[in-house]
């Protein structure tokens, strides 16, 4: 999704659904909050692939203040196939139907958990 559509698309909602704490070689920290559709879901994604494809040695990816995601399958795919060689990803507070659904898709095996927020 290209930068300005993005912008207006997140100025259109009445909290920010995603925020950026920091996006540099070293990390990409990203918590996500309130409620989050299906489609939206899908527009994270790859928003967070995007800026994977940059190629961050560590992810931390916060989900401590989202509700239950619509289709997680959405916003991990693209994100797990842009993740570089060597590129850690840890998924911060997620809540348990977020780690069964990661689990069922198998990508518990790529990622880690950590209980506390970035």
């Amino acid at each position: 999704m290209p930068l300005n559509v993005f912008r207006a698309w997140r100025d259109r909602t009445p909290r920010r659904l995603v925020h950026i704490h920091r996006n540099d070689p070293a990390q990409l920290v990203v918590s996500l909050h309130g409620r989050i559709n299906r489609q939206q879901t899908d527009r994270i994604g790859y928003l967070l692939a995007g800026h994977a494809a940059g190629g961050p040695i560590e992810i931390h990816l916060d989900l401590g203040d989202v509700g239950l995601l619509a289709e997680p399958a959405l916003l991990f795919v693209p994100l797990i196939n842009a993740l570089a060689p060597g590129t850690s990803l840890t998924i911060h507070r997620a809540h348990p139907e977020h780690r069964r659904a990661l689990h069922r898709l198998g990508f518990d095996r790529i990622l880690t958990y950590n209980d506390t927020s970035v």
